[in-house]
This record gives structure tokens, sequence and C-alpha cells, in this order.
């Protein structure tokens, strides 16, 4: 099976390769963000599984998946992440990771998540699960949710990054920016910036640790 695995800590990458490896899996590319998997993927990468953690700067993984489906929905995705809590597993099945492993798992832990996964199963790690079900009954309620456009506007903002760098980024005008942040900004309630911080954090797009704290003081 060829596996791309995507984490922003290079530590973390190397040894999850080694491990990976050891499963009997073939590493077919790694990415620090889940930009650089999406961009190998329209090149022409050809993979079967996507092991991505959660929290990654540029572009999240559970957008990550999203996005990887639309251009390659033959490949199955397992999130792998330190965040434990329900909402985290919810926020990552309904972006379509057929599983959900924490990074406290063993290797027998991946490993039957993987043949779980490939064999058009899903998983989610053990003590995990048992949260989900009440979550996800209480998610289901008619509610306003960003679009994927707006997330990764949102995310960039959160980030640091001004009008005219998240226009570069994602190909668009800064005039598009400001369009999709002022509907952001009216449909959420948000009165600046640190507002949508706040609401990006919520939405698991960023945290505090990734924030330029000078542009964050100035919001």
């Amino acid at each position: 099976m060829q596996v791309a695995l995507v984490d922003d800590h290079q530590l973390m990458l190397d040894g999850l390769t080694v491990t990976v490896q050891k499963i009997g899996l073939v590493v077919a590319a790694t990415a620090t963000n889940g930009r650089d998997l999406i961009r190998q993927v329209q090149s022409g990468l050809k993979i079967e599984l996507a092991i991505v953690d959660i929290s990654m700067k540029g572009l999240n993984g559970i957008d990550t998946i999203a996005q990887l489906l639309l251009i390659s929905p033959n490949t199955k995705s397992i999130v792998l992440s330190m965040y434990e809590g329900p909402e985290w597993v919810s926020r990552a099945i309904v972006s379509g990771a057929k599983g959900y492993v924490s990074k406290a798992t063993s290797t027998e832990g991946l490993r039957e998540a993987i043949q779980m996964v490939a064999s058009g199963q899903s998983y989610v790690s053990p003590g995990l699960s048992s949260d989900l079900v009440l979550y996800g009954g209480q998610k289901v309620v008619a509610k306003r949710v960003l679009t994927a456009r707006e997330r990764e506007v949102l995310q960039l903002v959160a980030e640091g990054a001004s009008d005219k760098e998240v226009a570069l980024e994602l190909g668009i005008s800064p005039r598009t920016v400001r369009f999709h942040l002022d509907v952001i900004k009216r449909d959420f309630g948000c009165r600046n910036r640190a507002d949508l911080m706040k609401l990006a954090i919520s939405e698991g797009l960023t945290d505090c640790s990734w924030g330029n704290m000078r542009h964050v003081a100035n919001l």
C-alpha cells in the first residue's frame, strides 16, 4: 500500500515513517503541511492512504482530508493526532476521515487502524468512540458552517497573513479575501480580527502556539 504521511513536526514525521515502514507499507511521500500534500497529489502522486495530523500551519488536517477526497476520491485518510476530544473526532469523520488514532497509541494500534481502514471499515481509537455517538447526536443541528474557502482564508488570517498574502497563497484577489472576511464577520458576529482569531481556534483551524504574537497584539 502506498502511503503519504503529513505532520508539521519533522521529528514526529521521521518516527512515523519508520513505524509505517515496519508495519510493511510503502511511504510514497511525506509533507509538513496539508497544502504540500495536495500539491503533490495534483502533480500526479498516487497514494492509497494518507495519515494526517490535525494541527498544521497553512492548511490543517481536517481541511486537507476534505480537499484530498475531491481530487483523489479513492484515497482513504486516517487522522493521527494528540487531540482526543469527541469534537475533533467528529470533525475529522465529517471531513471524510476513515480513521482517528490518538498519538498515544501503540504501533499495534496503528497497524489495526490501517488494516481496518484498508479493508473498507472505520476505526476510532478505544476510549474515543464511546463519546463520538453522543457528540454526533448533539451536533446535528441547523447552524451556519464555514465554507471550504472561508476556512482557508480564516486559517491564513489567524496565522498572521495579510489580505495580500492570503490572496497570493490562494490565487484570489485581495478584494475577494476581504469579501470572505466581511461575510464571516457578519455571520459569526466577529467585530475585528481578534474575534476572527478566536473563531479560527474554536473551529480547530489554528492554535495559539502558531499565532504571530506581534500581529495578534496589534489587532
